[in-house]
């Protein structure tokens, strides 16, 4: 007999989903089942699976994997639950990118093609015209041309970006690589500049915007 974990009965915490049941909502709860018995037997690092259709949460199961709770921390096995953050690392990329195009689409960013550095006039003393071309579409693309190196000893310019007392001015007072848009290099700093701008042009935080 399945447990009633097994079925991934929703949870009700007061957290302002309404609740539903998958098959109210025309999911096959037999393949949603096999779903997770498989899933708790394999193990592989799947930390929940929660469904949601049209608005009402059917279908919520947790599952035990592995996570670091801060940064610099080493990985640990977690229980998790409804309760339970997690570390979504550079899936905070894509929700930066997806609350761009809500600001765009609302009108506090008016051109993608502005240049990043007129959004941060307390950073004057960086501008050069080389550094007037780097846009928020380079920011977007990871484009910019900074000299920047991921976790890359002896750099380790994310470790900078973590440390530094001013982390835009740190990704902006970086040399170039290479001129802005002419290639792709992996770059946390692009986050931090496009969250602080986004602080900016809303008013309130980015978690509290998204």
């Amino acid at each position: 007999m399945a447990e009633s974990g097994d079925l991934g009965t929703p949870i009700a915490i007061d957290d302002g989903w309404p609740l539903g049941s998958p098959a109210q909502y025309g999911l096959d709860e037999a393949a949603l089942l096999e779903m997770g018995q498989r899933l708790a037997k394999s193990r592989p690092n799947v930390h929940a699976i929660v469904i949601v259709r049209r608005g009402v949460l059917v279908y919520e199961r947790y599952f035990a994997g592995e996570d670091r709770r801060e940064i610099g921390e080493p990985i640990a096995t977690v229980a998790f639950g409804p309760t339970v953050r997690h570390s979504i690392n550079s899936a905070t990329k894509s929700v930066i990118s997806l609350l761009v195009g809500i600001a765009v689409e609302r009108g506090w960013i008016k051109d993608l093609d502005a240049a990043v550095l007129s959004y941060f006039p307390g950073l004057a003393d960086l501008r050069t015209p080389e550094k007037d071309r780097i846009t928020l579409r380079h920011l977007l693309t990871m484009s910019d041309g900074l000299e920047w190196y991921e976790f890359v000893p002896p750099f380790d310019s994310y470790g900078g970006l973590m440390q530094a007392e001013d982390p835009c001015r740190y990704v902006l007072a970086a040399d170039f690589m290479i001129s802005p848009g002419r290639a792709y290099n992996y770059h946390s700093g692009t986050t931090e500049l496009l969250a602080t701008i986004l602080r900016n042009v809303s008013g309130v935080p980015v978690d509290v915007l998204a």
